[in-house]
């Protein structure tokens, strides 16, 4: 067995790296947590949620499946890919108490947030609950979703910073509350709170 193969395979069958911070054992955090990111001293970077970086464990990682992907293509996409999905998919059930099926792995928040909405059946009086500080692709998902079904529509609830969590809590309540005492018909059918 080469040593290429044995590595793939450690990859493909070995545990989640117990090495790394879990929710038990979290590590450690701030300026000692600065040596695990690629980013330079003094820089300090809010805007994970677009363009966020990862840790290096991360990218060794991502580099050894990147390369077991390269070193047989073929053989990854017919015979390998699938299972490690699987074993992912049935390793973050188990983490988050679900079952595997109910997961589903996507690309960025983006894909995810358009494959759940569009796959919902949408029926006319349905109304989307939504903060205006949301993410702009969910919230042109949210649009767009409004704008190929007859009366669904956006119920909008106005944030505005700075605010405590209980103000955006009472907020959210609020704008439920209000809509509610339309008594028009309509329903709140979901809420897009990101």
């Amino acid at each position: 067995m080469s040593s290429t193969h044995s590595q793939a395979s450690t990859i493909a069958h070995g545990a989640l790296d117990s090495s790394l911070p879990s929710p038990a054992q979290p590590g450690p955090f701030g300026h000692k947590q600065r040596k695990n990111f690629f980013m330079p001293d003094g820089k300090t970077e809010f805007n994970h949620g677009s363009y966020g970086t990862f840790t290096r464990s991360v990218q060794e990682n991502m580099m050894k499946w990147h390369n077991r992907a390269e070193e047989n293509p073929d053989r990854w996409v017919r015979l390998d890919l699938k299972p490690a999905l699987t074993k992912v998919r049935t390793q973050l059930a188990e983490f988050m108490n679900c079952d595997k099926d109910e997961l589903a792995l996507v690309q960025n928040t983006t894909v995810g947030v358009n494959t759940v909405l569009r796959s919902l059946d949408f029926a006319p009086g349905d109304r989307i609950l939504q903060l205006s500080t949301g993410y702009v692709s969910v919230d042109k998902t949210v649009h767009y979703i409004c704008d190929t079904h007859k009366d669904v529509q956006i119920v909008e609830v106005p944030i505005v910073m700075p605010l405590t969590d209980h103000e955006i809590v009472f907020t959210v309540e609020k704008a439920v509350q209000n809509h509610l005492a339309k008594k028009d018909g309509s329903r709140i059918r979901l809420a897009m709170i990101d």
